[in-house]
């Protein structure tokens, strides 16, 4: 399933555009969605952008979840595979196999979304723990990224097929973190999950007290 890829300047150039194209968004890459008359919440700068590697294998979350969901064959910008350098993923927003060069691992709840709804006296550690939630992370294209900006279920929903793990996604973090969930947020997600989840997943869509 995995190779060394030895020529791997090419595939460096873009995970930095890519690191760059999520610090975009991460910061309020909002104007793709302003014209649909709604605000989304103000980006925070307070908040790192940092990968952690927790487990000490040299692949940090990041890679991880690339790992994870690759479609096939991944091949590694170095012998030790720490970072990867070229694969195929599916976009979470378009149900599209899409490259190294177009895919963005972003979280589900976002920093400004956090931030609103009870992060604002976060430590670092705890921001940092929520930017690594592997269950907070999904894969994007680029555009779909950019349109998503920071704007929550109620403004912005994945392809269909990803509606019930997106909003059991949200609701499982929002609770785990003892974030608010919005009422808009909440029917939102009960809706996705009334509609793609089966019957006993169905259940957990009930509003959180």
């Amino acid at each position: 399933m995995h190779s060394y890829f030895r020529n791997p300047s090419r595939s460096i150039f873009w995970r930095s555009l890519q690191h760059l194209l999520l610090l975009i968004v991460l910061v309020g890459a909002t104007a793709a969605c302003a014209n649909k008359g709604a605000v989304a919440p103000e980006p925070s700068n307070e908040w790192p952008l940092a990968w952690q590697d927790k487990d000490g294998d040299c692949q940090d979350t990041e890679t991880e979840i690339l790992i994870a969901q690759t479609l096939g064959l991944i091949q590694w910008a170095d012998p030790e595979a720490c970072s990867v350098a070229s694969g195929q993923w599916r976009s979470w927003g378009s149900d599209q196999a899409v490259p190294i060069s177009s895919v963005l691992v972003v979280m589900v709840v976002v920093p400004a979304n956090a931030q609103a709804s009870g992060a604002q006296d976060w430590s670092m550690d705890e921001k940092l723990a929520l930017m690594n939630d592997e269950e907070n992370l999904i894969i994007l294209d680029a555009a779909a990224a950019a349109v998503r900006a920071n704007y929550g279920p109620d403004r912005w929903v994945p392809h269909k097929k990803y509606w019930c793990e997106y909003a059991t996604r949200w609701r499982n973090v929002k609770q785990r973190y003892g974030l608010t969930l919005s009422k808009e947020e909440d029917a939102a997600t009960a809706h996705m999950m009334a509609v793609a989840c089966e019957p006993s997943e169905e259940a957990d869509k009930k509003p959180m007290p």
